[in-house]
């Protein structure tokens, strides 16, 4: 069963620490109580070894922002900043001290019964694993609640993972939109694949996990029904580390969970009504039938004894016809707001 995220709930922010502990576990602590402190509702961590990820290990990758980037070895890379079983096992049983939902995303089959044996209470697949149909058909067979990101692949593959996660409840199975680059470019956000994938997936939540710099992008999923937001985050920007220069830093992060309340407070219900703040306005600042020279009693009202002004407490003006021609019941002073009692 769903306890976490879904259209009846408030957006559920997930505060992707990913590899921004750097391999170092105390970092990782320390994100984790920040996150919470932030108010975020969830972390997130990952889960792999280079052997799991990658044939090429001996590749350069490059990363960081311009001017400084810096050349490293994907394999070592990967090995350097994995936390390994012991690590997250620790991580785990401290947010769960601190009363915050932890998860992880598993790069492996492996990975997946390794998270099993920690209780992990939610599965990410990541964008890169779309494909990877064992994964999913592992995870699926484990009945958990789960979130697919979704970028850098065609909607076939979002289809065809889907039949893969199929055991699950739809309501089980979240999709986020994404576009996997970093930082992601604000003209190729494309957010509105939210409302896509809503129409084309009905009974599936709806999110983003999103990589821009700021926040726009993620407050306008919001709007357009995203029940699911995530974004990387880190103790510090100017850390050493490939992922830590386009995260949030927990001032970042506790702005962002404010303005998606914000948005979330104001996108309302959707039932048109006057609201109890416009009540006063309501009554004073809309137009109804005014008597506008004094009407003796027995006078037919004709309407050059009438018009349609301030304030609102006469008879609303869908009536205009029908008291053409009342007689008054009694005396009526000039600029007197018309009500049914005034009428015989």
């Amino acid at each position: 069963m769903n306890a976490f995220f879904g259209d009846s709930r408030p957006c559920f922010v997930i505060a992707e620490i990913g590899a921004n502990h750097d391999g170092d576990l105390d970092v990782c602590l320390r994100s984790i109580e920040a996150a919470r402190e932030a108010g975020a509702d969830a972390v997130k961590l990952q889960h792999y070894r280079a052997a799991e990820l990658v044939a090429d290990v001996d590749r350069v990758w490059s990363w960081g922002p311009e001017g400084r980037r810096v050349e490293e070895r994907v394999g070592s890379l990967f090995d350097r900043l994995s936390l390994g079983r012991e690590g997250l096992r620790r991580a785990f049983d401290f947010a769960r001290e601190l009363e915050i939902p932890i998860f992880c995303t598993p790069f492996s089959v492996h990975g997946v019964h390794e998270l099993a044996e920690l209780d992990n209470p939610i599965y990410k697949i990541a964008s890169s694993d779309v494909s990877f149909h064992p994964m999913l058909d592992a995870i699926a067979e484990l009945g958990r609640p789960t979130l697919l990101s979704t970028g850098k692949c065609p909607l076939a593959d979002v289809e065809e993972a889907l039949e893969h996660l199929a055991p699950l409840p739809a309501q089980d199975v979240g999709l986020l939109h994404c576009i996997a680059t970093y930082p992601a470019p604000y003209d190729q956000m494309n957010v509105r694949v939210v409302e896509a994938y809503r129409e084309g997936f009905p009974g599936h939540p709806v999110g983003l996990s999103d990589h821009c710099l700021d926040d726009d992008p993620a407050l306008a999923a919001v709007a357009l029904g995203a029940c699911v937001v995530e974004k990387h985050f880190t103790l510090d920007r100017n850390r050493h580390g490939p992922d830590h220069w386009f995260s949030l830093d927990p001032a970042g992060l506790r702005s962002l969970v404010d303005r998606v309340r914000r948005v979330e407070a104001a996108l309302g219900d959707g039932h048109k009504r006057v609201e109890a703040c416009e009540e006063w306005e309501a009554t004073y600042s809309r137009r109804s039938i005014i008597v506008m020279r004094e009407v003796p009693e027995g006078k037919r009202l004709e309407a050059h004894d009438l018009a349609l002004l301030r304030p609102g407490t006469g008879l609303h003006p869908r009536h205009w016809k029908q008291v053409l021609g009342r007689r008054a019941r009694g005396r009526i002073a000039a600029r007197t707001p018309l009500s049914w009692e005034h009428l015989d």
